[in-house]
């Protein structure tokens, strides 16, 4: 005789990530872990900034929907960690969200290496060429009226050799996150713009004056 299946339905809203609700049908023994983590990756967002909320109190990982009290029908929220500090979509103007969710979906089908930790803020691995191997962390910062501004950016760890157009303190000079960004513009672009500015440093206006330009031959 087969084990017992009883499902429940659950509706999760989300402010964070593409914002988008969710309606599955759960086993009542399914971890609230795997659900965490399915909610991640449906809003687009790294998989430890988020917690499950039942009314006010948050899920424990570690024990499973019927554990947790959750029933058929029940309505839980996925919000950010900190979430009294971190920028939700709920929070953005209407523009700047729908932008924001739009965005989120072209990331994920292109499967770029970028993962937001709240509404404004994210994180990106660029790959590096020549002289800089490897994928190299960045943050992200975007303004609360993006894409009228452009997003801030770093490096979060130091590129050695040192590059000409990012400082030691991680600083990007680019001029797509300065005088040249335009609303056209999105965050695929920058990705792509910050990669092809490892394979192609620009030593004639170098922000970094410690770099020097590889040796004839390299």
């Amino acid at each position: 005789m087969g084990m017992e299946v009883n499902n429940m339905k659950v509706r999760i809203e989300s402010p964070i990530g593409i914002g988008a609700p969710v309606e599955r049908d759960y086993d009542e023994k399914t971890k609230a872990q795997q659900v965490l983590e399915e909610m991640a990756s449906i809003q687009g967002v790294s998989k430890g900034v988020g917690v499950l909320v039942k009314g006010e109190k948050d899920l424990d990982t570690g024990k499973s929907l019927k554990q947790n009290g959750v029933k058929d029908g029940d309505e839980l929220l996925f919000l950010p960690k900190g979430r009294k500090g971190g920028a939700t979509i709920a929070d953005l103007a209407p523009r700047t969200a729908d932008r924001i969710r739009r965005e989120i979906v072209r990331i994920n089908h292109e499967g770029l290496p970028i993962q937001f930790e709240d509404a404004l803020t994210l994180k990106a691995l660029i790959p590096g060429h020549g002289r800089w191997p490897g994928d190299h962390p960045v943050s992200m910062r975007l303004p609360p009226d993006y894409p009228t501004r452009p997003p801030l950016g770093r490096f979060t760890e130091r590129l050695v050799p040192d590059h000409p157009n990012v400082g030691r303190d991680g600083i990007i000079c680019h001029s797509i996150l300065g005088a040249h960004w335009s609303p056209v513009y999105n965050l695929n672009t920058v990705w792509h713009c910050l990669r092809e500015l490892l394979a192609k440093p620009n030593y004639h206006h170098p922000l970094n004056f410690h770099a020097q330009p590889p040796l004839l031959g390299w």
